[in-house]
């Protein structure tokens, strides 16, 4: 059971989530990016953005580990690729129908 959008409230729907979806992963990837010291950011884009949010600086001696800097930049790359994906086809193709579908577990 569940609700069939199409039309411009699919679009409308479709986009905006789309748009959620990858600025979740491009917050993940720039919050993990201006935080660990050991992330390969360019020294100007981590400036930038330490300037703009100084809170976003890293703590003395205050390290995130090889491992979670992997694994947070695979997760933010996959939300920034499916938002992307997402956005695009709510706007560019022309049947777009969005269907929500409620699951009541398993």
């Amino acid at each position: 059971m569940g609700r069939v959008y199409q039309g411009v409230t699919a679009r409308i729907y479709g986009a905006c989530g789309g748009l959620l979806i990858f600025g979740t992963g491009a917050g993940i990837y720039v919050f993990m990016g201006a935080t660990a010291e050991n992330v390969p950011l360019p020294a100007a884009l981590e400036g930038a953005i330490h300037d703009a949010a100084p809170s976003l600086a890293p703590a003395a001696g205050q390290r995130m580990p090889l491992v979670m800097v992997a694994v947070f930049g695979l997760v933010s790359l996959v939300l920034v690729g499916i938002g992307l994906r997402n956005t695009l086809e709510a706007l560019l193709k022309d049947d777009y129908t969005l269907k929500v579908t409620r699951d009541r577990g398993f």
